[in-house]
């Protein structure tokens, strides 16, 4: 009887808890958290291939994905579910900065960084300790950054919403004010629709063709990445404040490779 309990009690207090996190599980499309040894799509959409030097490292969470600002990156083609991104997203991760260069891309899908509207999406770091967000509508480059945002040798966790006629830029939770783009604040106006780019890749680790010429200079990030969510909606700053405290999604919990969920839970309460 007492174990029955004891097991009652378990499970009532594992319902408990997904449903204290369960509105970051609404609408989130694609999850890469490197996990399983591989950039798997956690969610099924699109799995990812770790080129060059990358490799598997300890991460926020689990494991992460190492890279070594030379050639490493991720390379996820496209998926018609991410088409979805046209009206309004969310895009987070975590991310461990040894030393940024100019617009070294942490998560971004396009044709090129910026220099034009060229891109359908971009969270990447300027140099230290500045960082810039954008999305694209047709004919716009929406764009804008913050300094000041980025400290080499800790976790942070970045994430860009955008609702259809806002973008925001969030670092650990907080809005950190912008200081140029083409609107300079945080958050911007920039509304939909957004280019989508369906003939490109997401990448995660470099940003292309660098600079106004378009010259294809691409500058690699030297850090970790791990825990990569792609939303097809704009998170509240509660559900921001979530992800950036520890929580992970159940959905994405419960696909995971097996044996991860017990770790995970133990993760959101011992993790700061």
């Amino acid at each position: 009887m007492v174990r029955r309990r004891t097991v009652a009690f378990g499970v009532a207090c594992l319902v408990l808890a997904m449903h204290a996190y369960a509105d970051i599980n609404e609408g989130i499309i694609s999850a890469w958290t490197f996990d399983d040894g591989t950039a798997r799509d956690a969610m099924g959409v699109g799995h990812g291939t770790m080129m060059g030097a990358a490799a598997i490292a300890d991460g926020r969470h689990g494991k992460g994905v190492d890279l070594d600002g030379v050639d490493a990156f991720v390379e996820i083609p496209h998926a018609a579910e991410f088409e979805a991104q046209a009206d309004a997203f969310s895009i987070a991760a975590w991310v461990f900065n040894r030393s940024a260069r100019d617009h070294s891309g942490v998560v971004w899908k396009g044709a090129g960084m910026g220099w034009g509207p060229n891109f359908a999406f971009r969270i990447a770091l300027v140099n230290d300790p500045n960082i810039t967000w954008g999305t694209c509508p047709p004919g716009i480059e929406g764009w804008f950054t913050c300094d000041g945002s980025v400290v080499a040798g800790e976790w942070m966790h970045v994430c860009m919403t955008a609702d259809g006629s806002s973008v925001s830029g969030y670092v650990n939770a907080e809005l950190p004010v912008a200081t140029a783009g083409n609107d300079a604040n945080n958050p911007s106006a920039i509304a939909a629709p957004y280019q989508t780019f369906p003939e490109e890749p997401i990448e995660i680790g470099v940003g292309r063709n660098i600079g106004a010429l378009d010259n294809g200079v691409d500058n690699y990030l030297d850090g970790i990445v791990d825990e990569v969510y792609f939303y097809d909606r704009a998170l509240t700053a509660e559900e921001v404040a979530e992800l950036s405290e520890g929580a992970r999604p159940n959905r994405v919990l419960a696909v995971d490779a097996s044996g991860k969920v017990a770790v995970a839970w133990g993760d959101l309460k011992a993790r700061p």
